[in-house]
């Protein structure tokens, strides 16, 4: 291509500067589309489809395996058994010492002893 040199050209004012630009624009752009096509064609996965059966797309358009959760269950047995039989007995053997009568006189007249005694 063979450019004229004007004084239009020196002042930037030329239809030929004009096209130089967008040249270089489409240059530009070109450029640009080329670099996204590789970066676009260097992933190994767009979606889910792209991996296999047993793999998932990340993020990053890597596929990796589907990780697989075992589920340990440890039943743990609580052994709460003794101690609610001494509850139990306890609370049973409270009740027959209280329906004595002879203990409810004795501990209530220990009761008001203690508290009311004269100093």
């Amino acid at each position: 291509m063979i450019r004229k040199f004007s004084k239009n050209n020196i002042k930037g004012n030329n239809k030929g500067e004009w096209k130089i630009q967008s040249e270089f624009f489409w240059l530009l752009i070109i450029l640009v589309a080329a670099i996204l096509v590789m970066w676009i064609g260097s992933w190994e996965c767009i979606n889910n489809s792209g991996c296999e059966e047993d793999e998932l797309c990340a993020v990053n358009h890597v596929c990796y395996k589907i990780p697989t959760i075992e589920k340990n269950v440890n039943k743990t047995e609580n052994k709460y058994n003794l101690a609610a039989v001494i509850l139990g007995l306890s609370i049973i053997i409270a009740a027959f010492i209280l329906r004595k009568e002879n203990f409810r006189k004795s501990f209530i007249r220990a009761f008001f002893k203690r508290k009311f005694a004269k100093k």
